[in-house]
């Protein structure tokens, strides 16, 4: 097993963008099944749903493939939108290999194994260089806590297919395509296409289970064939929406310091 930790590091944020893919505790309405259904109907019933998922704390397991490193953990994290993220790897015997926090303006990424903390400002730019991919700070949170949310602006078309409903979102370069779970009015799945149609990275939600009402999937996989990057995350244990959320970070004060 190779054993590289920036690489762990750089695909679990990057990838929780999942990571790879998040107001109120009221319950969230399903979609009609049957008869006529535009696509505006259904992105306004899965947005709703996604801002009613506020805080999501999670425990479970996480498992990476990359050309660099092939690895599994246990994995705790701690969300609460749409500002803060907390996330702790730990190796075979509870070794610590990662964690960090990461608000809108801020974060700090500690590696166990080499005893260092990298810092800076929660900017595209920034993390781009910590994590060796662009990434963008909300996509991050909201596919990590299971709640893809869908842009409203662009081209948008609907389509019904096999007892979901398809979206598809045009871009000049780049297509979106969402699947949604018309029972939960979740997405179940997410697509980006190149211009020429080939698949550049798919993000899938499965075993959705309930939680104060709204349907939280308790498995994430993220896959980037082109880079042939793979990550699974497995919840064993949800928490929706009990706040406070506690984001202490602490980490030893002989770390070395890299700031961006």
């Amino acid at each position: 097993m190779k054993s590289t930790t920036l690489p762990i590091i750089t695909t679990l944020c990057a990838l929780c963008c999942a990571c790879l893919l998040l107001s109120s505790c009221s319950s969230t309405k399903g979609l009609p099944e049957e008869g006529p259904l535009d696509p505006a109907t259904v992105v306004a019933a899965v947005n709703v749903r996604s801002a009613a998922i506020r805080t999501v704390q999670g425990y479970g397991t996480v498992s990476i493939e990359t050309p660099e490193i092939s690895n599994s953990g246990n994995i705790q994290v701690r969300i609460s939108r749409p500002d803060s993220m907390y996330i702790d790897i730990t190796g075979p015997f509870g070794i610590g290999v990662a964690k960090g926090l990461v608000t809108n303006q801020a974060f700090q990424i500690y590696n166990g194994l080499e005893n260092t903390i990298l810092t800076g400002r929660t900017s595209s730019r920034n993390l781009k260089a910590v994590l060796r991919i662009e990434v963008d700070f909300q996509d991050v949170a909201s596919a990590v806590a299971g709640a893809a949310s869908i842009p409203s602006s662009g081209s948008l078309t609907g389509r019904r297919e096999a007892g979901a409903y398809i979206l598809v979102q045009a871009g000049e370069r780049e297509t979106i395509e969402y699947v949604v779970d018309l029972e939960n009015a979740a997405v179940t799945e997410r697509r980006i296409l190149g211009p020429d149609g080939a698949l550049l990275e798919k993000v899938t939600f499965r075993d959705f289970r309930r939680r104060s009402d709204i349907s939280l999937p308790t498995q994430i996989v993220i896959a980037r064939p082109p880079k042939s990057e793979n990550l699974t995350i497995s919840f064993e244990r949800l928490v929706l929406n009990d706040m406070p959320v506690d984001f202490s970070f602490r980490y030893p004060k002989s770390a070395n310091k890299i700031n961006f």
